[in-house]
């Protein structure tokens, strides 16, 4: 059996656990401060950068934004215009939280029109 990553004090099985399936789960983030994890909502200020080309900026992030099936990335472009880019794989190539950069893939060529 894997071992758990958190525990919670009122779930001690996997019954009890199964109620918590499907349901979003708060934290205050000065109760994750022992875990290494990064939250998107740090990554807030990123520098946008097209992944094929890492030295062409597009922009920074705005906000991320919810959306029924995944997040989108709100990014204010270098030429103030507003772009919104799924959180997605297909589309986020590589993510630094050191750095405050993220990689956005144009391999489609959409980014070509909007910026």
């Amino acid at each position: 059996m894997d071992k758990p990553i958190v525990s919670f004090e009122n779930i001690k099985n996997l019954e009890d656990a199964k109620y918590l399936q499907g349901r979003e789960i708060y934290a205050f983030k000065e109760d994750l401060s022992n875990l290494k994890i990064q939250l998107p909502i740090e990554l807030i200020g990123s520098l946008i950068y097209i992944y094929e080309s890492k030295d062409r900026e597009i922009g920074s992030l705005v906000d991320i934004i919810p959306g029924s099936n995944y997040e989108f990335l709100d990014i204010k472009t270098t030429t103030s215009k507003q772009l919104l880019i799924p959180f997605t794989q297909d589309f986020i190539k590589k993510i630094s939280y050191e750095n405050k950069q993220i990689f956005v893939s144009n391999a489609s060529g959409f980014l070509d029109d909007a910026l």
